[in-house]
């Protein structure tokens, strides 16, 4: 399965070229997709991931039927933008997503992420 990385950046790290606008890369190599994605962007995770998808299953990049390898994180994400209606923030799913990696790479427990998050948000 071709692999999807997925970058949301942040309004520090816009002064590159592609400034505001959501971009992919691709090789055709390895198969990997890396997905930047601008901080003003409004689509939903979901309909970012499977419109690259569908323009890269022309027979030369993706086989008709060939799908990403998109990581659980990030189907979980597009799940909760299905079903709050909305797309999160994009500081949001960083800080989300260094906290999962955190847990999986066991420097921490969700237990603990939360006691964190409830502590700053209690101040």
């Amino acid at each position: 399965m071709p692999k999807l990385i997925i970058e949301y950046r942040t309004e520090e790290n816009e002064e590159n070229y592609f400034k505001g606008n959501t971009y992919f890369t691709f090789t055709i190599k390895d198969k990997i997709t890396q997905i930047s994605i601008a901080p003003n962007e409004t689509r939903k995770l979901a309909e970012i991931v499977y419109g690259i998808e569908k323009q890269l299953q022309d027979g030369f990049h993706f086989e008709a039927n060939e799908k990403f390898d998109i990581s659980e994180f990030d189907k979980e994400i597009m799940e909760l933008e299905e079903s709050i209606g909305h797309r999160i923030h994009y500081k949001t799913y960083n800080w989300c997503k260094c906290g999962y990696e955190a847990v999986k790479q066991g420097k921490t427990t969700f237990d603990n992420l939360i006691k964190i998050l409830e502590r700053e948000v209690n101040i």
